[in-house]
């Protein structure tokens, strides 16, 4: 089967490009990420029919998505089904060619709508419309997203984590120090035991995976539930650390972690009223929520990651670790991990073809 994509991200879509490959499948993607490079993809100009181009936002109204169906709907109509990652509107261009439609949602969901309640709402309804008609498969990479489409949509998603195998590259931890992920802050810890990622940084202001793949293992305070980099930094068997559930909590409190969790919280919008909304952090039990759902708590995906319960903690964890043996653990556990991903993948891919064939 051959699938079509328009993606605002990289890695999502490459990292399901890669699988549906393993598994004798194309994908063809149109990227309009500026991170097109990563990847060594080419960034892709839409042009409309009425000369203008597609951008990476702002496609949920309805004369836009009709517009683009005009232009290329002889050039599209040769593919099975369409693949949607990031932003998850961008499956509102492809409802009139009726055909399957794959979500692989990696943030909240209604991005950039959060503050559009008419573009939102409109989003809503062709989403759990299509499912209902059964023509949408809804994946998500994290179990956050899983609850939180759970609650706007009534949607059961399918939990599939990423893999990011397309780096071709593994841990080799041959450098005597670990790296301070990007957009993590740590306080009192030893200086010469760390390197912040923009330290291992070329003049063009970028690293290579090898790079990266060679110190002893990676801190991270995440910005987010969940990250492309965090499945990268997992599926090379990189040892990494993370506050535990415990200071995570206490680091929110303080404004020093999931600084992007939900778009509410990034734009600093009023919280909803409704106190089980996934957006109410205000409310105790929807920040457990978030934490518990969190990948790199996540122990039946992610095994053997290590946990700090505060900085100096993490001190006496970087000076005893055996990071060696954490390593080889993970590459035993991601051998598994790899097995149930594409189990999943080709059970939704069966399932597309035995309902799709005539």
């Amino acid at each position: 089967m051959k699938f079509f994509n328009i993606d605002q991200h990289v890695s999502v879509i490459s990292d399901v490009a890669h699988i549906f490959k393993n598994l004798g499948h194309e994908v063809d993607d149109w990227s309009l990420s500026g991170h097109h490079w990563v990847v060594n993809k080419q960034k892709k100009e839409i042009k409309l029919n009425d000369n203008t181009f597609l951008t990476c936002s702002g496609i949920c109204s309805q004369e836009l998505c009709d517009l683009f169906y005009e232009t290329y709907k002889d050039e599209l109509c040769k593919y099975y089904g369409f693949i949607c990652c990031y932003p998850v509107e961008f499956a509102l261009l492809y409802e009139k060619w009726n055909k399957p439609i794959i979500i692989v949602n990696c943030i909240r969901y209604e991005h950039p709508n959060t503050e559009n309640k008419v573009l939102w709402d409109r989003l809503n309804m062709f989403l759990i419309k299509k499912y209902e008609e059964k023509q949408l498969y809804y994946i998500c990479n994290n179990k956050g997203d899983l609850f939180y489409s759970k609650y706007y949509l009534n949607i059961d998603g399918i939990h599939i984590p990423n893999l990011c195998e397309y780096t071709n590259e593994k841990y080799t931890g041959t450098e005597d120090q670990f790296i301070l992920h990007n957009r993590s802050h740590i306080e009192n810890v030893n200086k010469t035991k760390y390197l912040h990622v923009d330290q291992i940084k070329d003049k063009n202001w970028r690293y290579t995976w090898k790079k990266l793949y060679s110190y002893k293992g990676i801190i991270h305070v995440p910005y987010h539930n969940s990250s492309m980099s965090i499945f990268e930094h997992y599926t090379a068997n990189i040892p990494m650390f993370f506050p535990s559930k415990k200071f995570a909590k206490e680091l929110f409190y303080k404004d020093k972690i999931f600084a992007d969790l939900t778009f509410y919280r990034l734009y600093k919008l009023e919280e909803p009223d409704d106190e089980n909304n996934p957006n109410r952090l205000s409310n105790p039990a929807i920040l457990d929520k978030w934490i518990d759902t969190c990948d790199f708590y996540d122990e039946e995906n992610m095994k053997y990651i290590q946990y700090f319960d505060s900085y100096d903690h993490l001190t006496k964890l970087l000076r005893h670790v055996d990071t060696k043996k954490i390593s080889e653990l993970m590459a035993e556990h991601n051998v598994k991990r790899k097995e149930n991903v594409y189990n999943s993948w080709i059970n939704i891919l069966k399932n597309i073809k035995n309902k799709y064939d005539l």
